[in-house]
């Protein structure tokens, strides 16, 4: 379906917002929509989230995504992914309407495509937005939490009155919390693996900060990921508790993050002022995650 340009528009009036951002949300959806309805797995299963999940599946925050995000959950231990690999590469590229603006990204944890899109666009390139559509998965071992069947919607579909594009398994948000935070505390401070896009995990844990259970299991599961993590990305010893002191700090006193935060955050919500988190009071509620959690 060839969607309504004035459908755009009238979220752009009614947000203030780019009209590129529901525009580039509509086709991620698209994306999402036949990855998950035409293509199955005898080894395990597609399961989605990130903060894709959170603003469209979950529906707790008004900000505009353009990343797709999956875990591939195994039935069983996996001797090798090639295979699944070679099955979603064969998939992404026979994909109408879409061509891989570069070779997939393969590492030992996940296969990356980034989608070229710019034949269906019709406004101007924000420099908030990547200038393709990303699809990632990763390969874990099996989710540390039930995963919750949802209905998700582009705004888009919303604005038309039409149907979900689509419905399927989501990773929990107390999983998708746990990763965010290891996320953001290997990669804050580091100028090699640091991106301003970043921010945008401070502003999803802030938006969750109420919304989920921290006890021991979340505790101990993102102490065992945090671990993992900073072994494999950063080969660093630094534990939980030392690297949230130090990334509450460093936040707090270097003023490009406030900047990044505007730019990379803010200008993809669509909230209403009243509802907007300023970069302070995303982390006034992160440290309220944080001593949560210490």
């Amino acid at each position: 379906m060839i969607p309504k340009i004035e459908t755009f528009k009238r979220i752009e009036a009614d947000f203030g917002c780019n009209p590129i951002l529901p525009e580039k949300e509509y086709f991620l959806m698209q994306v999402i929509k036949r990855l998950t309805e035409n293509l199955s797995f005898s080894e395990g299963r597609l399961v989605f989230g990130g903060g894709t999940s959170l603003a469209r599946a979950y529906k707790v925050m008004k900000r505009f995504s353009e990343d797709g995000d999956f875990r591939f959950v195994p039935n069983a231990l996996l001797a090798s992914t090639k295979q699944i690999r070679k099955k979603l590469t064969n998939f992404i590229e026979s994909l109408d309407g879409f061509e891989l603006s570069e070779k997939p990204e393969n590492d030992s944890s996940k296969i990356k495509f980034k989608l070229d899109y710019a034949k269906h666009s019709e406004f101007t390139k924000s420099s908030a937005l990547r200038p393709y559509i990303q699809v990632e998965i990763f390969f874990s071992d099996a989710l540390r939490y039930p995963v919750e069947r949802k209905a998700i919607s582009s705004l888009y579909n919303e604005y038309e009155g039409l149907e979900p594009e689509t419905e399927l398994d989501c990773v929990a948000m107390e999983e998708t919390a746990i990763d965010k935070i290891s996320s953001l505390l290997w990669r804050i401070g580091s100028d090699d693996d640091y991106h301003p896009a970043d921010m945008r995990h401070l502003h999803d844990l802030a938006i969750l900060s109420d919304k989920l259970t921290i006890d021991e299991k979340f505790i101990q599961t993102l102490t065992a990921v945090h671990n993992k993590d900073m072994k494999n990305r950063t080969k660093d010893s630094k534990d939980l508790r030392q690297n949230i002191e130090d990334t509450v700090a460093v936040l707090s006193n270097r003023k490009s993050y406030n900047t990044d935060y505007k730019n990379y955050v803010m200008a993809m919500s669509y909230a209403p002022d009243s509802e907007n988190l300023s970069f302070e009071q995303a982390l006034a509620k992160f440290d309220y995650i944080a001593k949560r959690l210490v």
